[in-house]
Formats: C-alpha cells, structure tokens, sequence
C-alpha cells in the first residue's frame, strides 16, 4: 500500500506539471491553479478514507480528485473542454465531480465548498450513513464568513465532518501571516471543534497521524479541524506572471524545496533526485501527449 501511495504523489505532481505545459500551448483555456509541493496532504487524507466518504474541493482540486481514485484520463479531457471529461467539459479545472467516487465536487469560489460540504454532512447524519465528509480549503478561506459560519454549524449539530485548511502561506497574493493574527487551527478551537495542526511537507508523519484523527471522526460523530502547513512551488495561477515587487518569500520557498514530499519519501526507498525527475518526467510526457492528441478532436 505505501508503495501505491509513492504512486499517487508522482502522479499528481507529474500531472499538475503537465497540466501547465498544456497551458502554455493554449490547449487548456482559463486560470489553472496547480497543487505543486502540496501533494502530501492530499494523499494523506484521501489514502485513509473509504469509497462512500464525500470529499468536497476548492479550485485548486486536481490533487484531491486524483487521490480519491478520480480517473486521469477523464480530468485531462475536463480541463481540455472535452464531452468525455468527467464534467463532460464544463465544468473546466476548477469545478471537477466524479460522484460514482463520492468526490461531490470542487469550488473556485474561495470557501465556497465549506458551507456545501456541512450541509452533505447533516444529510448523512439525518439519514445515519457512516460515513465522513471531508472538505479541503486555503487559509485565505479563513478570512471569509461563510467559513467562519459553517465551523460554527457544524459544532452545533456535531457533524461528522473533517476539515481540512490547507496553509500554503500564500492567499493568492497576500501573505497568510499579513490576514491573521494566531494560528489557524485555534480558531477552530473558539468553535468548540478539535483541531490539529500538521506538517503537510512530512508524507509519513501526516499520514499517520490523519489516519488516526479519520477513525476518531468515524467513532465519535463529531468534527475536527486539521490546519496543514504546506506550499505551493508554483504562482497563484499557471499564467501568473513575476512582479517588480513580488509578494514571494524566497527564503521560505528554499526552505519548503528541501522539504519536497515528493523527493524526499522517494530517497527514504533509495531513490536519487535525478532518478525521481526521471520518474516524474516519464509520466508528465505520457498526460502531455494524452492531452495534444485529445485536444485535436
């Protein structure tokens, strides 16, 4: 299983890559807000849930619906507009849903997903399924009162709900130490919700320690929030252009390189960095090619 799960981080950060090359050859149209560096989290959270949990997403989704088993091939054809995308080609890069997975959807409108996700959540409770809801969001989702509202609900009605806030450091392009004042997480608390704070670059560590917060959720009913600490290694959006006074910390960004869960779970099983780029670069052509065949159609 851990071998399968090395597999899905290679192949979220191989499509995301790819997913920007499609871009700039104009075959994928409109923002395309790419996950590199944050892989971790995804697989982490989505490797410990089971088939009927519903996972709600924010525009930056690839790497949540390819984790919960979403097919490739289907989110390619989406993103190119295609009828055979799982979307059927209109939903596009932020708005992607396989419901036969229970991945009920993605959201480019920031925090969007939250209020959504709690009210799927109070329908499985009033219908008294077992299973969780998990909905991923950014920290500039902290800051909208939809967000705010809806940990408040779901305390109150005690929702079997995980939350996942996805800190990348970066609210497009504001700082996220810049819009709040305390850890995220502790907000949650204020709620009377549980909450963690996690290291989104440690694979391992993370994965361990969701596992055992997804069975907590299973058996008591109730809602715990998980702050990630993680990065994103690309701009906002793929066309994102530098600027003369740039809002990216250079420091940080060297900092969460050496921390790349991608290279560093590969060298924990003899991998070489050159030979992981091999790896990654093999599959990234393979979507390239996939998509300028299909974007020809």
């Amino acid at each position: 299983k851990s071998y399968s799960l090395l597999k899905y981080l290679l192949t979220i950060r191989a499509s995301e890559l790819a997913f920007i090359e499609l871009s700039k050859l104009k075959r994928i149209r409109g923002p395309l807000h790419t996950s590199v560096g944050q892989e971790a989290v995804a697989v982490s959270v989505c490797a410990n849930l089971k088939k009927e949990d519903g996972v709600f997403s924010n525009h930056r989704g690839h790497g949540h619906y390819i984790a919960k088993g979403g097919n490739l091939s289907k989110l390619v054809l989406e993103l190119l507009g295609k009828p055979g995308g799982c979307c059927r080609g209109l939903g596009g890069s932020m708005h992607i849903a396989d419901l036969k997975k229970n991945i009920i959807g993605s959201n480019g409108i920031v925090g969007g997903g939250v209020p959504i996700a709690c009210g799927y959540a109070y329908s499985s409770l009033l219908s008294k399924k077992n299973n969780i809801t998990t909905v991923f969001f950014g920290d500039g989702a902290m800051n909208q009162g939809a967000v705010l509202e809806s940990l408040n609900i779901a305390a109150i009605y005690n929702l079997p709900i995980l939350l996942i806030c996805e800190n990348n450091f970066y609210a497009y392009s504001t700082k996220s130490k810049d819009m709040s004042k305390t850890s995220l997480h502790f907000r949650a608390k204020g709620f009377g919700i549980e909450s963690y704070n996690l290291d989104g670059m440690d694979f391992s560590k993370s994965n361990f320690k969701i596992r055992s917060i997804i069975q907590k959720i299973r058996k008591k009913r109730k809602p715990i929030f998980v702050e990630y600490k993680t990065y994103r290694f690309h701009r906002h959006f793929s066309t994102e252009m530098p600027r003369k006074k740039d809002y990216i910390d250079m420091s940080i960004q060297k900092k969460m390189i050496n921390k790349d869960p991608c290279y560093n779970e590969l060298k924990k099983i003899g991998f070489t960095k050159n030979e992981t780029n091999h790896l990654i670069n093999k599959i990234t052509e393979v979507i390239i090619n996939f998509g300028l065949k299909w974007s020809k159609k």
